[in-house]
């Protein structure tokens, strides 16, 4: 209730709303229904947070998942483009970096406030980023960039409510990067090299996404195909690994 209250209170009073789905009806819905258009602001900012602490559980995952997205938004523009478009992400990236090397060794971490703060921060980044380069960016390109976490959140909810017949309130440790550190330990003793290899893992294939939907950042229907192909990866890497740590 108090994120709901925060971040809708920030959207109406600086009014940075989605402005483009490329869906036409919901475009519709965003040009001339104010209440959608903060309710449906709103409501992507709140998924991006929650999904951004759902994966702040080991080294260099949450704060890696954020550099990899704002790498890659600085990438496909430059530089250059980016400082006339907000001076700040590159500030950003830096901190990352430093975080990022200290994060490594478990010297230092984001916890709840970092991870929610860090993420609204770049969900407002995205939707300005999408909203200033409307004609040269697809909405879908910072949907691709975005999903993991996204995705982690409703298939949790998901996965406790329907398959495990519980509340999707009660947290575990069966998150994706809780299997894929699960499967590491199988193979490296080292708890502190595990926690940090599953973070790299991860924003690695996060990282090949983003490259690959940076030559497609106009083309809606190629990046939806993206995301279909990220959404299967994640399936079944899931359900392989889960079945694999059971069988050890």
């Amino acid at each position: 209730i108090i994120q709901i209250l925060i971040i809708t209170t920030y959207v109406i009073i600086k009014d940075e709303t989605i402005n483009s789905t490329r869906i036409f009806y919901a475009d519709y819905l965003l040009s001339n229904t104010i209440f959608f258009k903060y309710f449906f602001t709103s409501l992507c900012l709140i998924i991006l947070i929650n999904g951004v602490n759902f994966i702040d559980g080991t080294n260099m995952l949450a704060g890696g998942f954020i550099f990899v997205t704002l790498f890659c938004l600085v990438l496909f523009i430059g530089p250059d483009q980016v400082n006339s478009f907000n001076s700040h992400i590159l500030g950003l990236i830096y901190f990352l970096l430093a975080f990022l090397s200290f994060n490594l060794f478990s010297k230092s971490f984001l916890g709840d406030s970092g991870s929610y703060l860090l993420a609204a921060i770049l969900g407002f980044i995205c939707i300005n980023y999408s909203n200033y380069f409307q004609f040269v960016v697809s909405p879908y390109f910072i949907a691709v960039l975005l999903w993991y976490p996204a995705l982690e959140n409703l298939f949790s909810i998901l996965r406790r409510g329907i398959f495990e017949k519980r509340s999707p309130n009660q947290a575990d440790n069966l998150h994706l990067h809780h299997l894929v550190s699960n499967y590491l330990s199988k193979h490296f003793k080292s708890k502190k090299l595990n926690n940090s290899l599953t973070g790299i893992t991860i924003n690695s294939v996060l990282l090949i996404f983003g490259l690959i939907a940076i030559n497609y950042a106009n083309q809606t229907k190629q990046l939806i195909f993206l995301i279909l192909v990220k959404t299967l990866i994640y399936i079944l890497s899931y359900f392989y690994l889960k079945k694999y740590i059971k069988q050890k």
